[in-house]
């Protein structure tokens, strides 16, 4: 990858730029999303969503950042890699 990757533990900026894209796209490959939403009856109660995100990274030598922009009620309740819960960032080894 070029540039020096980012601190775990800092947050990305807004947006993607296009170095970061070009940089995901030479790691990630057979990228695939599944999304499932459950909508209930009243238009004031919140979608519940679930995504799915799958890929083959092909180095994992630096850091890789999955970003999200929710909105303000999103919020990520559980992220796995691999079979295995983590609660916050998390670097893979």
């Amino acid at each position: 990858m070029t540039g020096q990757a980012p601190s775990p533990t800092s947050d990305p900026d807004p947006g993607i730029s296009e170095a970061l894209a070009h940089e995901r796209a030479a790691v990630i490959s057979n990228l695939r999303y599944d999304l499932s939403f459950t909508i209930p009856p009243a238009r004031a109660s919140a979608i519940a969503g679930r995504e799915t995100i799958a890929f083959t990274l092909g180095n994992n030598s630096a850091p890789l950042t999955i970003d999200f922009a929710p909105n303000q009620q999103g919020r990520v309740r559980r992220v796995e890699i691999d079979g295995q819960e983590h609660l916050a960032a998390v670097e893979v080894p």
